[in-house]
Protein backbone atom coordinates (compact mmCIF):
# COMPACT_ATOMS: atom_id res chain seq x y z
CA UNK A 1 0.00 0.00 0.00
CA UNK A 2 1.27 3.35 -0.79
CA UNK A 3 1.56 5.93 1.72
CA UNK A 4 -0.97 7.91 0.05
CA UNK A 5 -3.21 5.33 -0.15
CA UNK A 6 -2.86 4.32 3.79
CA UNK A 7 -3.17 8.11 4.51
CA UNK A 8 -6.59 7.70 2.87
CA UNK A 9 -7.60 4.60 4.71
CA UNK A 10 -6.60 6.28 7.93
CA UNK A 11 -9.24 9.47 7.66
CA UNK A 12 -11.85 7.05 6.59
CA UNK A 13 -11.87 5.26 9.42
CA UNK A 14 -12.10 8.47 11.37
CA UNK A 15 -15.05 10.22 9.34
CA UNK A 16 -18.49 9.36 10.64
CA UNK A 17 -20.25 9.59 7.31
CA UNK A 18 -23.84 9.79 8.38
CA UNK A 19 -23.16 12.72 10.87
CA UNK A 20 -20.96 14.36 7.48
CA UNK A 21 -23.94 13.96 5.40
CA UNK A 22 -26.17 15.53 7.98
CA UNK A 23 -23.47 18.69 8.37
CA UNK A 24 -22.49 19.59 4.90
CA UNK A 25 -24.54 20.50 2.22
CA UNK A 26 -24.49 18.00 -1.33
CA UNK A 27 -26.85 19.99 -3.63
CA UNK A 28 -26.21 22.89 -6.09
CA UNK A 29 -25.36 26.14 -5.37
CA UNK A 30 -28.43 27.25 -7.59
CA UNK A 31 -30.64 24.66 -5.17
CA UNK A 32 -28.92 26.35 -2.41
CA UNK A 33 -30.21 29.95 -3.58
CA UNK A 34 -33.90 28.80 -3.99
CA UNK A 35 -34.43 27.30 -0.52
CA UNK A 36 -32.83 31.15 0.89
CA UNK A 37 -35.45 32.62 -1.50
CA UNK A 38 -38.01 30.59 -0.56
CA UNK A 39 -36.58 30.91 3.19
CA UNK A 40 -36.01 34.67 4.36
CA UNK A 41 -34.88 35.16 7.28
CA UNK A 42 -37.21 36.27 10.05
CA UNK A 43 -35.71 39.38 10.63
CA UNK A 44 -33.49 41.78 9.26
CA UNK A 45 -29.89 42.65 10.26
CA UNK A 46 -29.64 45.54 12.47
CA UNK A 47 -26.49 47.86 11.80
CA UNK A 48 -24.66 48.75 15.23
CA UNK A 49 -25.96 53.04 15.46
CA UNK A 50 -21.95 53.60 14.99
CA UNK A 51 -22.01 52.42 11.85
CA UNK A 52 -24.92 53.34 10.07
CA UNK A 53 -25.06 56.43 7.62
CA UNK A 54 -25.95 59.50 8.69
CA UNK A 55 -27.42 61.38 5.63
CA UNK A 56 -26.69 64.74 7.55
CA UNK A 57 -23.89 64.44 9.08
CA UNK A 58 -22.94 67.19 11.89
CA UNK A 59 -19.64 68.89 12.89
CA UNK A 60 -18.54 68.16 16.83
CA UNK A 61 -19.47 71.01 19.19
CA UNK A 62 -22.61 72.08 17.60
Amino acid sequence: MSAGSELIGRLARRINVEEYQKTHWTGTFAEYLDIVRARPPRRPYRIPAPLRHDPQPRLRGN
